[in-house]
């Protein structure tokens, strides 16, 4: 799982785009969800 700044613009880096395949037996489930959260002070 990876966390980052939702301020920060970001993309993939697909090195060789030709290896993905569309069936879905052969590929990866990805989930991409934006949460908003604030660091409370203490």
């Amino acid at each position: 799982m990876i966390f980052h700044d939702g301020n920060i613009l970001h993309t993939g880096d697909i090195a060789d785009p030709s290896r993905l395949s569309e069936d879905p037996s052969q590929g990866r489930l990805t989930f991409k969800g934006f949460f908003t959260s604030q660091r409370h002070t203490t």
